[in-house]
């Protein structure tokens, strides 16, 4: 698109459909793509999609015929016309959007430069309207190369659902590899936001763009740089996505969220029975440190009242001893004096 200046007011080009004259800012979304050779030069068809659509419309409610309005609208505009892909899209797509499916899968690479004369139809398949044939021409014989006579009888389908999710313009093989990414890089995720499934088709087509950008050894600087955009708004870049195990994270982590992160991700396990608390220092730190000092505080819980217990359990009570019986209080103390003697006498 070009630019000018005409009376000292910008001027921008427009690309005005050749039917109705309507002017749009860019052919992408607003025309169809078709690369045969009539269009080769420009990609796409000059009537807007509109008027296509409006076209194919008149032939559907005059012919009442999915299949034959189609072959009306390939005679019509030149576009090459294969009665697979036809079948094809007549038994996957609705009436009123059968047309725009069949341009989707008939501009692929192996029909690109091809035109409505290149269509195979047998000179028996004149398809009359009111008693007149649409003049369609036997076609003469040609030679047909080998490309053409290898490829597959069964052309890749498009249903509508993907057409309606992607947009059209693209071709088949592509779409084929965008469910494929998406799929990918979707798995597992449920209940994605409108904003977040749009972040994801971009994803998808930028990357699928640079891989076939990079094999036809175009540049592809601008795709990878508008896919690290997209993959930053989506909070998808490696540098973005959190690490668990990183160890970078303890630095700036306060002591009792990394306490809590590993006993929540690497719990400390039970003991082996070796290494379990066999002496009771547990009991003992809880009885003489925390019984102890709430002893202190006169603080009454249950640490004051496991020291109470501890404490009355190891109390040590001396006898008591009637006054006239210092004799056997002493005794008990001492023990005879003369019992060592009395043993050797009688020995």
């Amino acid at each position: 698109m070009t630019k000018g200046k005409e009376s000292g007011l910008e001027v921008r080009q427009t690309f005005a459909c050749f039917r109705c004259g309507t002017g749009f800012s860019k052919r992408g979304g607003n025309y169809y793509k078709m690369h045969s050779d009539l269009y080769k030069g420009l990609g796409y068809l000059p009537y807007c999609q509109k008027c296509v659509n409006e076209m194919y419309g008149l032939y559907l409610n005059e012919i009442k015929d999915v299949k034959l309005a189609i072959w009306a609208m390939c005679r019509k505009l030149d576009i090459y016309y294969k009665e697979s892909i036809c079948d094809n899209t007549v038994r996957s797509s609705s009436p009123h959007l059968a047309f725009s499916s069949y341009l989707v899968r008939i501009d692929a690479f192996a029909n690109s430069g091809k035109n409505f004369d290149d269509s195979r139809i047998d000179a028996d398949e004149l398809w009359p309207i009111d008693g007149k044939p649409f003049g369609l021409m036997k076609e003469p014989p040609v030679v047909e190369p080998v490309a053409d006579e290898e490829e597959p009888e069964d052309e890749i389908e498009v249903s509508d659902k993907v057409l309606r999710f992607w947009g059209a313009g693209f071709k088949p093989e592509f779409y084929v590899e965008l469910e494929r990414r998406y799929k990918v890089w979707t798995a597992g995720l449920k209940d994605l936001e409108p904003a977040e499934i749009a972040l994801y088709k971009q994803i998808c087509i930028l990357e699928e763009t640079i891989n076939r950008e990079t094999a036809r050894g175009g540049a592809v600087d601008k795709y990878i740089s508008t896919l690290n955009t997209v993959l930053g708004s989506a909070n998808l870049k490696p540098s973005q996505k959190r690490n668990d195990d990183a160890d970078t994270e303890l630095d700036e982590m306060p002591l009792g969220l990394w306490a809590l992160k590993w006993e929540n991700t690497r719990p400390i396990p039970e003991p082996d029975p070796e290494f379990e608390d066999v002496d009771g220092i547990a009991r003992f730190i809880t009885i003489w440190y925390h019984g102890h000092a709430a002893k202190m505080l006169g603080v009454k819980n249950v640490y004051s009242r496991l020291y109470d217990e501890e404490i009355e359990r190891l109390r040590v009570d001396h006898p008591e001893y009637e006054e006239d019986d210092d004799e056997t209080f002493l005794y008990n103390i001492f023990g005879r004096a003369d019992a060592t003697d009395g043993d050797d006498d009688t020995g």
